[in-house]
């Protein structure tokens, strides 16, 4: 072979391995057009992909239609116009949504997608024929201040998405981001991070936060995570279009995460110390009547126990004698065979009282009482004043069976703070010392033509107050459910005294306040004419925000915060134009 031949066949594959080079570039341009060359890479233009880089919820079963705005992608031009997350688009280049979806097949295309934020959004430009550079005026409804809506106009162009290439041909978030594929030491690649971060955000902005999906302390400890990396950011890529998006979207969370700040009075406060002085004046009483019960006993009481055979005679030397038992905490209380008991040791002899007897069922009724009128701070300690029984008791105590004395409760001391004496009783209940004459707080309830928010603050005002009463009163007395068809009828929850008590050592322990934030306006839930008989139901939706005392290195503050087992949104309903009501059955 010669050597013109030999140099003919490389140049031949040379140009071969160009022509494929240049099929695979032809390929990706396909896909992505080049736009332009810049000097730190290359930027291309996805065709097809018009849209507003938005991200929404369609809201098409209500009143009133809409698109609830859920997020605001990094790339979006309506990041300068001033719209929020959680925004509701109602009308989009001044057609309304109402009339956008009106006819069956406009609202079928747009639960598939083919609305602005929606995952197809791009078909309805490329039907319309709508080129890049367009301009989108949404029209939104955002709540105002206190109550309320308030609607205005955005307005930015539609772009086609691109995709960005530095100097190494590496992609990257903008033409000055941070390549997409690298973690930068930071544990996580950025387009991985990236999806994270939105969803988060998301979900936090849009309604989590009222939901109670959220907590403040889980909600702090994700953002200290993400702070790394916006100081990363700000550092080696300063003048990042992504970069100011990260920074805006992580100061917006921050602030919410962070919540109200409050300034409150001693007088707001003044409701803490009325129930410590309560449960001093109430443990005072208790105190005294302890002491003339036992005095009044003195001479069958016993100050200790001796050795004895339990199964021997000396039993009956010991039948009708009265013990003071050590107070009982519940580790203490033994369950065996579906059946419970106190225990207590006495020198070296066990005691047994039956926690189902009548005796001590009225105890932990006056207990519980005393957590509804006193205060819920109440330690579930027995110690108990009982009479020995002429029989022993044999008890199965962690595997071992124990013989011992079984008492008959005559009266106790409950967590060194109420005395309550069982060998008293009117009506079936045993009322503890200072019952009687415990001034009952009155928290005036609102008048029936109150206004909802002045409802619910009722209600708070009533927790603070120890009036049950009043505020059980402001609680429906019915369930209504709208829908097709519409549910209503009579309903009075049963679990009001849990919720009462779990809502008091809220205030005492967590809450310093309830501050309402924000009214929704009254919407029909069930118009009345849906079938005979059924009532007109409207309900309104009203936010709050939780205090809580803050202790920081300067000092105390009060700010808003948010937990799982707090109510942030509250319903409250009215029939017929009657007085408004709470629905639901949180005390908190």
């Amino acid at each position: 072979m010669s050597e013109r031949s030999a140099g003919s066949r490389g140049r031949r594959g040379i140009m071969q391995l160009l022509l494929g080079l240049c099929a695979f570039k032809l390929t990706r341009s396909s896909w992505a057009q080049a736009v332009g060359v810049a000097e730190a890479g290359r930027v291309y233009v996805q065709p097809d992909s018009l849209n507003s880089g938005l991200v929404s919820t369609p809201m098409l079963d209500g009143e009133l239609s809409a698109l609830r705005v859920s997020w605001i992608r990094w790339y979006s031009a309506f990041r300068d116009t001033g719209l929020q997350v959680g925004d509701e688009v109602i009308a989009i280049n001044g057609e309304s949504l109402a009339k956008l979806t009106a006819n069956e097949a406009d609202r079928k295309r747009m639960v598939q997608g083919q609305g602005v934020g929606l995952y197809s959004e791009n078909q309805i430009w490329k039907a319309k024929g709508v080129a890049e550079g367009a301009p989108l005026r949404l029209t939104v409804r955002r709540r105002a201040a206190r109550q309320g809506w308030q609607t205005l106009d955005v307005m930015a162009p539609l772009q086609l998405l691109r995709t960005y290439e530095n100097a190494n041909r590496r992609r990257t978030l903008g033409t000055d981001g941070p390549e997409e594929m690298s973690s930068d030491g930071l544990g996580e690649s950025w387009s991985g991070w990236i999806e994270k971060w939105e969803r988060f955000g998301s979900q936090l902005r849009d309604g989590g936060w009222r939901r109670g999906s959220f907590s403040t302390d889980g909600s702090r400890s994700e953002l200290s995570q993400v702070e790394p990396r916006l100081q990363w950011l700000l550092k080696q890529h300063p003048n990042s279009a992504f970069t100011k998006a990260i920074q805006q979207d992580f100061d917006a969370l921050r602030a919410l995460v962070d919540g109200g700040v409050y300034q409150l009075s001693a007088d707001d406060l003044a409701y803490r110390k009325a129930d410590e002085i309560r449960a001093a004046e109430v443990a005072e009483v208790g105190k005294r009547a302890r002491e003339a019960f036992l005095g009044a006993l003195a001479a069958a009481r016993l100050e200790s126990l001796p050795k004895l055979d339990l199964m021997g005679p000396e039993l009956e030397q010991l039948a009708g004698k009265v013990l003071a038992l050590p107070s009982i905490p519940p580790r203490n209380w033994v369950s065996e065979a579906a059946h419970n008991w106190f225990a207590a040791q006495v020198g070296e002899t066990y005691c047994f009282v039956d926690t189902e007897g009548p005796e001590a069922q009225r105890m932990q009724r006056a207990a519980r009482r005393y957590s509804q009128r006193v205060t819920p701070n109440l330690r579930e300690d027995y110690a108990i004043i009982g009479r020995i029984k002429a029989q022993p008791r044999l008890v199965v105590v962690n595997g071992r069976a124990l013989v011992g004395l079984e008492l008959e409760p005559l009266a106790a001391t409950v967590g060194d703070a109420m005395f309550v004496d069982l060998t008293a009783q009117e009506k079936g209940q045993s009322l503890f010392a200072g019952e009687a004459e415990l001034a009952r707080a009155q928290s005036p309830p609102p008048p029936d033509d109150a206004p909802p928010q002045v409802v619910l603050e009722a209600s708070f005002k009533a927790l603070k107050a120890a009036d049950q009463t009043t505020w059980q009163s402001l609680f429906v007395g019915w369930r209504a459910v709208g829908g097709a068809p519409p549910i209503y009828y009579a309903y009075r929850p049963r679990a009001f005294d849990n919720a009462w008590v779990r809502a008091r050592y809220e205030l005492q322990e967590r809450i310093c306040d309830i501050r309402v934030l924000w009214v929704d306006d009254p919407q029909i839930l069930i118009r009345g004419d849906e079938y005979p008989g059924l009532p007109k139901v409207r309900e309104v939706q009203i936010e709050v925000e939780h205090v809580r005392e803050m202790k920081t290195s300067a000092g105390v503050t009060y700010r808003g915060y948010i937990a799982p087992t707090w109510t942030r949104t509250w319903r409250l309903q009215q029939v017929d134009n009657g007085p408004w009501r709470i629905a639901g059955e949180s005390g908190i």
